[in-house]
């Protein structure tokens, strides 16, 4: 008996493992699921697809198959679009007792709730037989998605021209925003956009970060933006990035016309004719400006033209100091060289503004053409021009190094005729070319004695520094010259 009962239990154990397995006609499936997250985990208010692919054998042709998604988590955190899907499991124009095939979806899956660290999907693979009236499950896969809290974007503070200061029409103007944000996951971005309330497409300017994570506060590079109408301005930045929710913040901008820049009226003293220069001479120019309206900061640039070719004359110019309101500005003299050939020297003096829209770049304000009479170097006085220094002032004592002090140099002249000349005192470190300061003085005629304005020079070493004067007639000849020596002290 005991041996039967052994053999019986045998059988039995047998049995009932074989009658588990699924009769080799009936119908078999099996799931694959995956997701699009790339093992990154998700966020409530994120949207990811649930790949799945569902193969089955020894289907009816007039059954069907089915795959079906479902939120197990509590509570429910997930949304899934369409989350289920069917069709015959044979094509209809196939007349088979059964088939075998395949069926690969993706579902779009939003995440809706802050509170799981985590959400369950399950992912059901189905059978409908007898029109509809059973069901039968092939395969079941649990899908689990890790979450992370909800990342939050806020503005944390805006940089803009306020109200009640104004922009000018045409003026371009910077817009920084900082931003601040909580819980981004690794890589993500965050988005900066300056809208129109008024205009709803397109963005005025925009600003991306680089990848960022975590919690922290973050500011745009400045946003450039511009308005060609006056008026009262209506605008608001969105913020975005892939992982948080859109938010948007208003602010204002009042725009008004701009005061109209006056430059004028001009006075420049140069050598008008009957005057005449010398061909080859160095020429003075001395521009007195009047202005009015000029916003602060306001550079102004005065620059000679050749009228023949309409370019700027290299030779020497000006930029001012910055002007800002009304006043008068008085350019530091300008020297230029006459041409060589006698006749009429043609040039255009301008003043240059900066645009008021872009302040790098500059615009013409104001020009006039001046016309010089040039005549030939043999047509002064017979024998060249003389020069003699009869005293300089020099600093008394010593100085110390880098001690800046002034000179004054006086000369006797004579043979510079009818037409005459301008002459230059020229002060160099003796046995050198280095230059140490230079005065010129205006148009002299005939003969006489002159003092040069004082010239500021700078003791450059401790000891002997010695420095040497050169006056200077036309052409750059050198007409007298004379040395002395100041005494430096550390």
């Amino acid at each position: 008996m005991k041996t039967i009962s052994v053999l019986m239990g045998a059988f039995l154990l047998a049995c009932g493992f074989v009658c588990d397995l699924p009769a080799a006609s009936d119908p078999w499936g099996q799931l694959d699921v995956s997701t699009n997250l790339d093992g990154h985990p998700a966020s409530p208010g994120m949207q990811f697809n649930v790949h799945v692919r569902f193969w089955y054998k020894r289907v009816a042709g007039n059954d069907i198959v089915g795959v079906k998604l479902t939120c197990r988590t509590e509570p429910d955190s997930a949304t899934i679009n369409n989350a289920k899907s069917e069709g015959y499991a044979c094509p209809t124009h196939l007349q088979a007792d059964n088939c075998d095939g395949d069926m690969d979806i993706r579902f779009p899956v939003y995440l809706n709730n802050p509170d799981p660290h985590e959400a369950t999907i399950q992912v059901d693979g189905y059978l409908l037989s007898d029109n509809g009236k059973s069901i039968k499950f092939l395969d079941t896969k649990m899908l689990t998605v890790p979450m992370i809290r909800a990342s939050v974007l806020e503005v944390y503070s805006m940089d803009y021209p306020k109200p009640p200061d104004t922009v000018n029409r045409g003026e371009e103007f910077p817009v920084v925003v900082k931003v601040r944000y909580q819980t981004l996951p690794a890589g993500d971005h965050i988005k900066v956009q300056i809208k129109n309330k008024v205009v709803s497409f397109g963005a005025l300017d925009s600003w991306s970060s680089p990848a960022l994570s975590g919690t922290g506060v973050i500011a745009s590079s400045p946003m450039h933006i511009s308005f060609n109408s006056p008026g009262h301005m209506d605008l608001f930045v969105l913020v975005s990035s892939m992982h948080a929710s859109n938010i948007t913040q208003d602010f204002d901008i009042e725009v008004v016309e701009p005061p109209k820049r006056v430059i004028g009226p001009i006075d420049i003293g140069y050598p008008k004719p009957p005057d005449t220069v010398q061909t080859k001479e160095r020429t003075r120019f001395n521009v007195k400006m009047n202005y009015q309206n000029f916003p602060p900061g306001t550079r102004a640039t005065l620059v000679f033209e050749d009228p023949k070719t309409g370019k700027q004359i290299p030779e020497e110019w000006y930029e001012s100091r910055p002007l800002g309101g009304n006043g008068t500005y008085q350019f530091p003299t300008l020297s230029l060289t006459a041409p060589a050939q006698a006749g009429t020297w043609e040039l255009d003096a301008t003043i240059r503004l900066p645009k008021l829209n872009k302040p790098s770049e500059y615009e013409t304000a104001w020009k006039k053409r001046l016309s010089l009479s040039v005549v030939s170097a043999n047509q002064g006085p017979s024998g060249p021009p003389t020069a003699e220094i009869t005293h300089i002032d020099r600093p008394g004592g010593t100085l110390k190094v880098n001690e800046r002090a002034p000179i004054v140099v006086h000369i006797h002249y004579e043979k510079l005729g009818e037409i005459g000349s301008s002459l230059m005192a020229w002060v160099t470190e003796k046995g050198t070319n280095i230059f140490a300061g230079r005065a010129d003085s205006p148009i002299l005629k005939k003969k006489g004695d002159y003092t040069f304005p004082p010239i500021t020079i700078t003791a450059a070493h401790s000891g002997d520094f010695n420095l040497q004067v050169q006056i200077k007639g036309p052409n750059a000849t050198v007409l007298a010259s004379k040395w002395f020596t100041l005494k430096v002290i550390n």
